[in-house]
């Protein structure tokens, strides 16, 4: 009886052992993943940044092409009318 005793014994210690263990693994495996998913927000909302920054970049390289149009077709007109100006004061 009394060996039976001290193996129940031992074996509680045993398992009480492995259960420690088992709750500081699984505590180890939190705090990592809760590191994970930390570094995983940090990411989105890098990228989020990026995207806003890369859609701004992408506003004004339209804006400017649109003004850099405007601007060659101001030009085109005003070297259209000197010329047209030049040959009606020829005729005058």
């Amino acid at each position: 009886m009394a060996a039976a005793k001290s193996e129940l014994k031992d074996a509680a210690v045993q398992h009480a052992g492995s259960i420690s263990a088992l709750r500081t693994e699984l505590d180890l495996v939190s705090q990592r993943a809760e590191a994970v998913a930390s570094q995983q927000q940090a990411t989105v909302n890098d990228l989020a940044a990026a995207r806003t920054s890369l859609q701004e970049a992408l506003r004004r390289a339209e804006r400017a092409e649109a003004e850099a149009e405007v601007t060659r077709r101001l030009v085109d007109g005003l070297q259209r009318t000197p010329a047209a100006r030049g040959a009606q004061c020829a005729k005058g």
